[in-house]
């Protein structure tokens, strides 16, 4: 599956800040989400551009410390819920932009 992850980058409070996109390709269905950020991470890094940072908090399971939306639903939700939310979502998505 492909994906176009949509990330607010800000380097301070004092900078303004916006949205990039970054597309992460050819995931498999049994990728969880901060799999996914792993490998876009890994071609960011490759590539010579800052990766994209998260608490590791959200590793842990520690619902809400990362302020992670996927399809507009906030952490901290069960994790079966978000799960399945995520996969008809991101299959809508991937669809939509031309994915399998």
């Amino acid at each position: 599956m492909n994906f176009l992850l949509k990330v607010w980058r800000q380097a301070n409070p004092e900078v303004k800040g916006e949205l990039f996109d970054y597309e992460a390709k050819d995931i498999s269905s049994h990728t969880s989400f901060l799999e996914t950020l792993d490998i876009v991470n890994e071609h960011l890094t490759v590539g010579g551009e800052e990766p994209i940072a998260f608490d590791s908090d959200c590793r842990e399971g520690i619902w809400g410390t990362c302020s992670f939306t996927v399809a507009v639903c906030p952490a901290g939700i069960p994790g079966s819920v978000m799960a399945k939310m995520f996969r008809e979502y991101t299959a809508a998505s991937a669809v939509e932009a031309g994915g399998e």
